[in-house]
């Protein structure tokens, strides 16, 4: 009977653990570790996983929000950017496949209109691994990793600091991204305000 094991599974969890427990117990008891360790575990996860079935359009898209945003920071770039995105579902009550859709929020959704983006990016190796967490992101938020401690915005490290986040502190970096929790900053049709006319934040 086929128990839907991978061949080798174990075997690399096993030395997974075996890694992780070579470490340092200061360094593993240090938050950036922890952050870092459960975005490695989660992604481990979604390697492991069977292949996806059937999507919803919602899962598609966000998807692809994932791959435009962050498929140069990897699973664990696009894991915290999902996060992104379940947090303001959650503090909206929508969809997270409405929530990237709102005026202002994903930049490559103002270049493109949803389907677009989804043919743009549904071809690419990574877009795989992106409908995973975009899944994840869709149908069980509570399973994501907590990589960016509840934020609702993201920018570039390298990008200047965004009109919004001034005087903020912002409460994770993961890679190349840096993250902000503002859940007290609502002006006038979104949680978003742009630093230039067209221009979005995310």
């Amino acid at each position: 009977m086929n128990s839907g094991r991978i061949d080798g599974q174990s075997d690399l969890c096993h030395g997974s653990h075996q890694m992780l427990c070579r470490i340092p117990i200061d360094v593993r008891s240090h938050p950036c570790w922890m952050n870092w360790r459960f975005g490695c575990v989660f992604a481990l996860m979604l390697l492991l996983k069977a292949p996806c079935g059937a999507t919803s359009f919602d899962e598609r898209l966000v998807a692809a929000v994932l791959m435009a945003e962050a498929r140069g920071e990897g699973v664990i770039g696009m894991t915290a950017v999902g996060e992104v995105i379940a947090n303001r579902a959650r503090k909206r009550q929508l969809p997270p496949g409405l929530v990237v859709q709102q005026p202002c929020q994903f930049s490559p959704l103002n270049r493109a209109k949803p389907h677009e983006l989804i043919m743009r990016y549904e071809k690419m190796p990574l877009y795989r691994e992106a409908l995973r967490i975009a899944t994840t992101v869709v149908q069980t938020p509570a399973e994501l990793p907590g990589l960016v401690a509840g934020a609702d915005h993201f920018e570039c490290i390298r990008a200047p600091i965004p009109r919004w986040a001034r005087g903020q502190k912002s409460v994770a970096v993961v890679g190349n991204l840096r993250f902000w929790l503002l859940s007290n900053h609502h002006p006038p049709g979104g949680t978003n305000v742009p630093n230039k006319p067209n221009e979005s934040t995310n």
